[in-house]
C-alpha cells in the first residue's frame, strides 16, 4: 500500500468519523454524500466538505432544512449541491 493509499484511507477515516453528529438526520445526510459523492469531489471541493464539518449541529440542521442560510458563499453553494 502507497503512502497516498495510507493518506487517503486515514482522510477518509477521519471524515466518517466527523460525519457521525448528534443528530440522525445529519447523520444520514453526511454520511449518505460521504458514501456517494466523495470520491468524485475534486480537491477544492474536499476541502469545501471538510470546512462544512467544522459547523455546529444546530447550524448544518438549520442550512439543510434551508431556515437560514450560511453566510460563508463557498459553504452555501457548496450545501446546495449536497442537497
Amino acid at each position: 500500500m502507497t503512502k497516498t493509499m495510507v493518506d487517503n484511507d486515514k482522510t477518509l477515516e477521519r471524515l466518517r468519523w466527523q460525519c457521525r453528529r448528534g443528530m440522525l438526520e445529519l447523520d444520514i445526510v453526511l454520511q449518505r454524500f460521504l458514501n456517494n459523492d466523495y470520491q468524485h469531489l475534486n480537491d477544492r471541493e474536499k476541502h469545501t466538505f471538510a470546512k462544512l464539518l467544522e459547523e455546529a449541529d444546530v447550524n448544518l440542521l438549520a442550512y439543510f432544512n434551508q431556515t437560514k442560510k450560511c453566510p460563508d458563499s463557498e459553504l452555501n453553494q457548496f450545501i446546495r449541491k449536497l442537497l
